[in-house]
């Protein structure tokens, strides 16, 4: 008799299962898909930039889980399919293995431009958040192109935090020590269980890891909800730190800062998000510069304020006039820091373009520093009530900008080069997230650069496209 040799996974599945296991992909055909979806989708992005000749970039760098330095670059161009006429796309997620230097960015991005059949003639600006290499590839750019422009707004966080005065920097530190304590993995739980015992609505809000990328401005004013129960924490635990969430004083000067924060904390978010543009963000940055002044002024009122006055009142404390005094300096000290670091430079120039902002606005017409053709049509727009009506319904100046292309075509594609430099490092912080979620210790193997390009890229490969690539290399 002849012996049949059974598989072993033939003995425990059905010809059904087997069939089904088989067609699951190898690694390495899986790897090859992702490489020829990624390298379709550069190409599709490269030709609409040769076609709208135009392109501005955003780039940051992180530290991988394996402590591999990674570069995220992102691209804008015109893109006329889009509803706010342009478009972002992850461009590159290039890892490195020791920290990056601006002559290893430069050359990434050169080889990248030069593969492409791209031209630095065609890059408007660059928007980087690489610490400590900027000075370099920027000279490196500008021997490319000497008109790209270098656009960066540093973190507005950090401006709130410098030059406080000895008392307030004395309770941001605590803070952070007391933050960290619970962070603590052999604590956190014990915390968790305390909060639901005294049925806290912020259980595990102290308790977040990724505030690397995130706006941590919250961070402490969540500390403030909860001082009570972390008062309690620190006494079970017996921490020294407790004494500083028992005197009132301390507890004072830490809602200032709760105050403060609170504020800086919602410029932040008015400055991230997708498609920003720093018209816009230049009026949102000297708006808050205005408010600081007023701030400063009003100090002794705390009419704009919640957390000081909630504590004195709910507490029945009279404020004490050092503390008035220190809220007062810290205000001082950030309004310096922000005419140092946002001047309010080239007002001449933000004046004569806020007619893209506001295109039926005379005054923002006649400060125009365009042709005299161009400032017809703009008249003539401005007086077209039809338009005035859309532009209203729309709430949005760069979706009405796209619709108006067809009569005023000169005028839109003006203000949509004005539209193109980033004005942000968003997309790149918020994707390093993803990056992280993505590349996990798991798929360390793997490299993440196409792989974020396919994961991360709303434009779909072209698999007709991919496929007749393959048949043509096959008849060679």
């Amino acid at each position: 008799k002849n012996v049949v040799h059974r598989k072993p996974c033939q003995k425990y599945l059905s010809e059904i299962e087997i069939v089904k296991i088989k067609n699951i992909p190898h690694l390495s055909y899986t790897i090859i898909r992702i490489d020829k979806n990624a390298e379709d989708i550069i190409k599709q992005i490269t030709e609409k930039i040769i076609q709208k000749k135009q392109f501005t970039l955003q780039l940051d760098e992180s530290t991988g889980i394996f402590n591999c330095a990674q570069l995220m670059v992102f691209v804008r161009y015109i893109n006329n399919e889009n509803e706010k006429g342009i478009n972002d796309q992850i461009a590159s997620g290039k890892e490195f293995d020791t920290k990056t230097m601006g002559e290893e960015i430069f050359n990434l991005l050169n080889e990248q431009i030069l593969k492409h059949g791209l031209s630095w003639e065609r890059c408007i600006s660059v928007y980087g958040a690489v610490v400590g290499q900027q000075n370099s590839l920027i000279a490196r750019l500008k021997t490319m192109n000497s008109s790209i422009k270098w656009t960066r707004i540093i973190h507005i966080e950090i401006l709130a935090s410098k030059q406080l005065n000895e008392d307030l920097n004395a309770v941001l530190e605590i803070a952070e020590k007391t933050v960290n304590l619970i962070k603590s993995r052999a604590l956190n739980s014990f915390f968790l269980l305390l909060c639901r015992d005294m049925r806290s609505e912020h259980i595990t809000v102290l308790l977040h890891s990724n505030i690397q990328w995130l706006s941590c401005g919250r961070l402490f004013n969540h500390l403030f909800e909860v001082k009570a129960e972390v008062a309690v924490f620190l006494t079970e635990i017996k921490s020294e730190l407790v004494q500083y969430f028992q005197d009132e004083l301390w507890i004072c000067r830490l809602a200032s800062l709760c105050d403060t924060f609170d504020k800086i904390n919602n410029l932040n978010l008015q400055l991230q998000g997708f498609n920003t543009n720093i018209l816009t963000l230049h009026d949102k940055v000297q708006t808050f510069k205005k408010k600081i002044a007023f701030w400063k002024n009003n100090a002794w009122k705390f009419v704009s304020f919640q957390y000081v006055p909630k504590f004195s009142v709910k507490n029945e404390i009279i404020l004490y006039e050092h503390v008035r005094t220190s809220i007062k300096e810290h205000l001082t000290n950030l309004e310096l820091n922000f005419e140092q670091y946002f001047p309010n430079f080239d007002a001449d120039e933000h004046r004569q373009k806020l007619w893209i902002l506001n295109p039926f606005n005379y005054n923002a017409i006649e400060k125009a520093r365009i042709s005299e053709d161009m400032k017809e049509q703009l008249f003539e727009l401005s007086a077209d009530s039809v338009l005035k009506m859309q532009g209203m319904g729309l709430g949005d100046v760069a979706i009405f900008l796209q619709k108006m292309k067809g009569e005023y075509k000169q005028l839109s594609n003006m203000a949509f080069t004005e539209f193109l430099p980033f004005a942000s490092a968003y997309l790149c912080e918020a994707r390093f997230l993803a990056m992280t979620e993505l590349k996990t210790k798991l798929r360390n193997s793997m490299s993440p650069e196409n792989y974020l390009i396919v994961a991360l890229s709303s434009l779909k490969p072209s698999l007709v496209r991919i496929q007749s690539r393959k048949t043509e290399h096959s008849q060679h």
